[in-house]
């Protein structure tokens, strides 16, 4: 685990109300994911074997295919992003 993702590590661990199941993986570029509403949505090019552990919470496993959006560079390539459902728009706000 390269030191840039070892203090983002301490960071949410310290920072964080909400418990996080961690995945470890060997490369930094191997979690770009996204989670909306239930479905980690990953890159089809990466083993969906690393977040089996998750099925048993009750998540979906997708795959797309993100070609065209890694053109776009790293920025957008090495984001995780948590979303959580919402019941209707007014929990936008809370």
């Amino acid at each position: 685990m390269s030191k840039e993702a070892q203090n983002i590590l301490k960071v949410l661990e310290s920072e964080t109300t909400l418990r996080y199941r961690i995945i470890p993986v060997e490369d930094d570029d191997g979690v770009n994911c996204i989670l909306v509403n239930n479905r980690l949505i990953f890159q089809q090019n990466r083993a969906a074997v690393k977040f089996t552990a998750l099925q048993p919470n009750g998540l979906e496993l997708w795959t797309v295919d993100v070609s065209d959006l890694l053109k776009a560079g790293a920025p957008l390539a090495r984001h995780c992003l948590l979303i959580r459902e919402m019941k209707s728009p007014k929990d936008f706000f809370s």
